[in-house]
């Protein structure tokens, strides 16, 4: 797959002969095998990046003794892991959620966000409640979330991270 081109100019006609294209796609492999090796390079540090924050939080997870440390554990590490503006951790009480650990909301949203009635059938948690997979969404499809969020910026994104009943009955 092409990734960039190589434009070189002359004065006059056929003013490149074959050494000339030779050396011009040697040249190009070149790059190209750069430009790879540069790729494959970013990807690697950014599976070992991913890899070393998913190690701290197993590490820092053992150690939690209640389900609100391990929902602020989740929370940070999920901020490490996932580029978004906000991220909750809801912790699920029969068919309600409530807000157990946050990282970028506003104190006015972080207060509208607890005191509000969140169910297990908002649109929100409904289709991964029973997965407990990470949701990132834009504003509008979060659900009853959106309501008690300040203005944001178009483009922005949210993370929300359920955790579902049997998450919740940790021992200490």
């Amino acid at each position: 797959e092409p990734i960039g081109a190589i434009v070189l100019s002359k004065l006059g006609l056929d003013q490149f002969d074959d050494t000339d294209l030779h050396v011009l796609e040697v040249v190009a492999g070149k790059a190209a095998a750069a430009c790879e090796n540069v790729r494959l390079y970013a990807g690697m540090r950014e599976a070992a990046e991913v890899s070393e924050a998913l190690l701290d939080l197993g590490a820092a997870l053992a150690l939690q003794g209640s389900v609100d440390a391990v929902a602020v554990m989740l929370a940070r590490a999920v901020d490490r892991l996932v580029e978004s503006a906000a991220i909750s951790v809801w912790l699920r009480s029969g068919s309600q959620m409530s807000l157990a650990a946050h990282s970028g909301y506003t104190p006015a949203e972080v207060r509208r966000l607890t005191e509000a009635t969140v169910t297990v059938d908002d649109e929100l948690f409904a289709g991964n409640i029973d997965s407990r997979a990470v949701t990132v969404c834009p504003p509008e499809r979060a659900g009853a979330l959106a309501l008690h969020l300040d203005a944001v910026a178009p483009g922005t994104t949210f993370a929300v991270v359920p955790v579902g009943e049997r998450a919740a009955k940790v021992v200490p």
